[in-house]
Parts: structure tokens; sequence; C-alpha cells
């Protein structure tokens, strides 16, 4: 079983605080996408539910910042982490076997085990 690097109850703020700066700024951009643009229009047809729709833009705002923070800060301590540690910008990436090396590794278990 894969061992998880998360608790049961922990909030999204602590995981973004954890993770990768992408992370906080996708959800940044999604709550300005969902609750600024698409909830809002969906609200707008309906006198009534017009002040929800308000509402839910500002909720959005306040949600976005808080996250596009979170994002700033991720990136600039990364960024820091990557300026303390000269290694972990010089180690070059594992390179994956391009579509060539796995036709012959497939050829080559084809003609060990032929059926």
């Amino acid at each position: 079983m894969a061992r998880q690097d998360y608790k049961r109850n922990e909030r999204l703020h602590q995981i973004a605080l954890r993770s990768d700066w992408r992370f906080s700024a996708r959800l940044a951009l999604g709550g300005v996408v969902l609750g600024v643009w698409l909830v809002p229009a969906l609200l707008a047809g309906d006198p009534v539910t017009q002040p929800l729709g308000r509402t839910i833009a500002i909720l959005a705002w306040i949600f976005s910042a808080g996250f596009a923070g979170i994002a700033v800060f991720r990136f600039f301590a990364q960024r820091r982490s990557q300026a303390d540690d000269p290694d972990a910008r010089n180690t070059p990436a594992p390179a994956e076997p391009d579509h060539a090396d796995r036709d012959m590794t497939a050829a080559s278990r084809r003609d060990r085990n032929p059926e």
C-alpha cells in the first residue's frame, strides 16, 4: 500500500503551504474563474439570486487572494532553497527512454521468451 503524506483532516491551506507553488496558483486561478466569473454569471438571470452571486464573488476574491499569497510565498521559498543548494540546480533530471529504446526493450524480451 502506498504511503500517504497527508493527514485525513488536513485543510486545503495546509496542503498548499507544503506543496509546490503551482498548486496554490491553480487554486487561486480556479477561485477566480469559478467564483468571480462563472457562478455570478449563472445566478445573474434571477433577481432573487443576484445578491448570492455577488456574495460568492466577494468570497471568491478573498479565497483567490489568500491562495495567490501562498503561491508567492512558496515560489520565493523554493527559489531561496534552490539558491542555497547549488547541487539541486545542477543535478540533471533522470532521462526517460525514448520510443526506440522502449521498442528495443520489448523486442529483446520477445527474443528471450518466444511463445
